[in-house]
């Protein structure tokens, strides 16, 4: 026997769809946010983006909710916010930009129908039976995620130059005409140089200070200083050659 829809039901359903439309809508929103904000040149790691953020999505979200007979409601909304973001400290002209620029991409979104968009009833649920906050990726979990790209790629050339530096330092230490123990004792001073090479920039004060450092400590006379110091340059020539090819390193990382 088939289950006759009430007209109860039905506006139910009716209503969880357009709730989940405008969920839909502020996940395309919140990339056009991440874009902005990022042209914006504001650091991902700032509380002054997480603000400027915020702000544009309660711009958005006053867009939406005054349409049609709540527009004369609108202006009054977005006072309130212009006076919240005063009070976030957000310095003009950055609230008139995000106002100016989110109302651009809402009447964009009117003008290709999408405001009035309803998922399916099965894909409504599914939004909706998600928590809020895991419904959208917001501009903060977008800055992580390509943090963490950079990062990655960062990390994994630093360590191919690391490998040819210590490599290189290698070579030279095995080169020594010497016994097994000194033999050993010249590949830990290349494991060393290549550690220097890695952490310090060239001509600081820092990489001064580990290079004397390598230079003052002592070892067993059989030791060929000037081979130890081959193999400080070895490794040093090698890093330092390399690094204008290093991607750009990772900045702060978003909390």
């Amino acid at each position: 026997m088939s289950r006759v829809t009430g007209p109860e039901e039905e506006l139910a359903v009716l209503r969880v769809r357009r709730r989940a439309g405008y969920w839909v809508l502020r996940k395309v929103f919140e990339h056009f946010l991440h874009t902005e904000l990022t042209a914006m040149g504001i650091a991902p790691a700032s509380w002054f983006r997480r603000t400027t953020a915020r702000y544009g999505r309660k711009v958005f979200s006053t867009l939406f909710y005054t349409r049609g007979k709540k527009e004369s409601k609108r202006e009054e909304r977005l006072a309130r916010l212009r006076a919240w973001a005063e009070r976030q400290h957000l310095v003009a002209p950055i609230p008139e930009y995000m106002e100016a620029a989110v109302k651009l991409v809402f009447e964009d979104m009117a003008a290709h129908d999408e405001l009035g968009w309803m998922p399916p009833p099965d894909e409504a649920n599914a939004i909706m039976s998600v928590k809020p906050k895991d419904r959208v990726v917001t501009d903060s979990q977008m800055c992580l995620d390509e943090w963490w790209e950079t990062f990655h790629r960062y990390s994994k050339a630093a360590m191919m130059l690391y490998e040819r530096a210590h490599r290189a330092a290698l070579d030279v230490a095995e080169s020594a005409r010497c016994d097994a123990r000194t033999l050993a004792r010249y590949k830990l001073a290349a494991m060393w140089a290549s550690n220097i090479a890695r952490s310090t920039a060239p001509g600081t004060p820092r990489r001064s200070r580990s290079i004397a450092d390598f230079h003052a400590a002592e070892g067993p006379a059989t030791m060929d200083r000037k081979l130890l110091g081959r193999i400080l340059a070895a490794a040093l020539a090698v890093w330092d050659a390399g690094l204008a090819a290093l991607p750009p390193a990772p900045g702060p990382r978003p909390i």
